[in-house]
């Protein structure tokens, strides 16, 4: 179970925004830049409303989509490593929403 004090492990990922680490909490994802020491994404569990995993040129990648005020997005990391790991962690994350598989 967690605790306030648990420590969460990082996963490098490279996205728009350059390299950076990738933080994956109960609630909450974070994407912090390896040239910042503050995340420039911080997305809620219950604002993310579809995740895929994508590979061009044997580069494993993930597509994240989430809404904001009524708005669809898409956040998409060219590379992440220890993609399968950080997808399990995004859909235990769900709170137990029912994913579509497309």
């Amino acid at each position: 179970s967690w605790r306030p004090n648990q420590t969460f492990p990082a996963f490098p990922a490279s996205g728009h925004k350059g390299p950076g680490l990738i933080t994956v909490t109960p609630t909450t994802l974070y994407f912090t830049p390896l040239v910042s020491a503050n995340p420039t994404l911080i997305l809620a569990m219950a604002d993310i409303t579809g995740i895929k995993k994508t590979t061009v040129l044997n580069v494993k990648g993930l597509s994240i989509h989430w809404v904001k005020d009524g708005e669809e997005r898409t956040e998409k990391l060219r590379w992440v490593g220890g993609r399968d790991e950080v997808f399990a962690r995004l859909l235990g994350g769900s709170g137990g929403r029912r994913w579509v598989n497309v």
